[in-house]
């Protein structure tokens, strides 16, 4: 018996819909069960809803799911710099497997980085998109503040990057705080 998470897009965000069912396509055909990108079981749809199931993150909660994530970490946890160290390590492997398979993430941030049988993950794969795709996406506070600056063969790398170096720097500080500035 296997627990997973479950998310449901009601179809009536059709913007949202087309955007994250292509990510997910895109996710799907490339990503097969890497270590620290969160594996993705069934994608369908009924009238109503676009839905995909994927592997569940320990929850803070017995009685209702409630995923653990870096950010919730940020509430109870002190991150010593090998703490931070080992996990921006698992972080930039699954940023790996991501582009070496010219994909972007483009919303890393805490909230989007989960614990899965004792494995730090990346979640959240409604934004991704080719590695080389120019488009805003993803979390103010993570996005670089040069975007436009950015060559577009670099593009989804760059921002991913920059997003992670700040949750490092986040986890160094030991205050989600910092990510506001």
């Amino acid at each position: 018996e296997q627990i997973v998470a479950l998310k449901l897009i009601p179809k009536k965000l059709f913007d949202k819909f087309k955007a994250e069912k292509e990510g997910l396509i895109a996710y799907r055909s490339k990503i097969k069960n890497f270590e620290h990108l969160v594996q993705i079981y069934h994608v369908g749809q009924t009238k109503d809803f676009f839905y995909y199931t994927m592997e569940a993150a320990y929850s803070v909660s017995d009685e209702y799911y409630i995923p653990i994530t870096l950010s919730s970490l940020f509430e109870h946890c002190l991150f010593s710099p090998q703490d931070s160290a080992d996990i921006s390590l698992d972080i930039l492997e699954g940023l790996k497997q991501l582009h070496s398979n010219n994909l972007a993430h483009r919303d890393i941030k805490p909230e989007n980085i989960i614990l899965v049988d004792n494995k730090i993950k990346i979640c959240d794969v409604s934004l991704i998109v080719g590695k080389n795709t120019r488009s805003s996406a993803g979390t103010k506070y993570f996005m670089p503040q040069d975007v436009d600056e950015i060559p577009e063969e670099h593009f989804g790398i760059d921002c991913d990057l920059y997003a992670k170096k700040k949750v490092l720097y986040a986890m160094l500080s030991n205050e989600e705080n910092i990510l506001m500035f």
